[in-house]
């Protein structure tokens, strides 16, 4: 399913591109032309817009507080970027990871998320030149989080802290698709505590 960030997205996208036509059309090049494509943009936009005010609508809330980051495990940025951009991005990822599971919960609930801990997966290797980290096949993240769902009434749902961690000996999917997103073990194993456990809790076991 789309979720109501990705929608933004392709709408900046979008919108970007038919500024872009709309300058381009002023110079008097393909004027018909333009013009059409102008006129199907604009229809598309439209029907975007009205998916994301209907998908937002229709998902619950989701809210992250990062409590202490200073004194989570490790979040070590090396020197590649700075220590503030690293936990920009740290932090971003994740929120979007939690905030797209949103509409998989009833549409008047709200998510309360305080990150206690958090200890990504490998090791920088701090005093070399070049500080990344690294990642072998037997490191995973360790995340621990509180968490209070509340619905409409502000009724508690569930709460209770989640220590979130990788059972597996060795990774199996890392070397295909993790090697190319940012933190792909940290936020699978966010993925995977919504659809094997809060989900569940909430909606019940799903049906085969």
């Amino acid at each position: 399913m789309l979720h109501s960030l990705d929608v933004r997205n392709i709408l900046l996208h979008f919108w970007s591109f038919i500024l872009y036509k709309k300058n381009y059309h002023h110079l008097g090049t393909g004027k018909c032309l333009q013009e059409n494509t102008m006129r199907n943009l604009s229809k598309f936009v439209c029907i975007l817009m009205t998916f994301l005010l209907v998908n937002t609508a229709q998902a619950a809330t989701v809210e992250v507080e990062w409590k202490n980051p200073d004194d989570y495990r490790d979040i070590i940025s090396g020197n590649i970027q700075s220590k503030s951009n690293f936990r920009k991005s740290l932090f971003r990822t994740m929120e979007a990871t939690f905030a797209k599971h949103a509409v998989n919960l009833p549409p008047d609930y709200n998510l309360k998320v305080v990150m206690i801990d958090i200890d990504l997966a490998g090791k920088v290797q701090l005093g070399r030149n070049i500080e990344i980290r690294e990642i072998n096949d037997h490191d995973f993240p360790r995340i621990k989080f509180n968490i209070v769902l509340t619905d409409k009434n502000d009724n508690i749902i569930l709460q209770g802290v989640q220590n979130l961690k990788e059972q597996k000996y060795k990774h199996n999917s890392f070397r295909m698709k993790g090697s190319q997103s940012s933190f792909y073990l940290e936020t699978d194993l966010i993925n995977k505590w919504f659809t094997a456990h809060l989900i569940p809790a909430v909606n019940g076991p799903v049906k085969s």
